[in-house]
């Protein structure tokens, strides 16, 4: 990252404050998954990561079966990376 910031020194300020603060944990959910806590905020659901995963797909699975493209943002533990390429794989 050091050397990305040397080379577009206009990322420096907001790269370094976003860097100050971070603060992370690997916490784990009621259902004995792991989960990233970064500044206090859970990126999964404390509860069952895996089955909110599940759902966000199934939830969107019309949406997934119209479009050729699929662009995938914030992965925290990729629960919903995995039940993607899953869903994916059985188009």
């Amino acid at each position: 990252m050091l050397k990305l910031m040397k080379q577009n020194p206009w990322l420096l300020g907001a790269n370094m404050s976003i860097l100050s603060v971070i603060k992370y944990q690997i916490v784990e959910s009621k259902s004995g998954h792991k989960i990233p806590k970064i500044n206090n905020i859970h990126l999964h659901s404390t509860y069952d990561p895996r089955y909110e995963a599940e759902r966000f797909i199934l939830e969107n699975e019309d949406l997934l079966k119209n479009n050729n493209k699929v662009l995938l943002l914030g992965l925290g533990f990729a629960y919903h990376a995995q039940y993607l390429v899953t869903f994916l794989k059985n188009l």
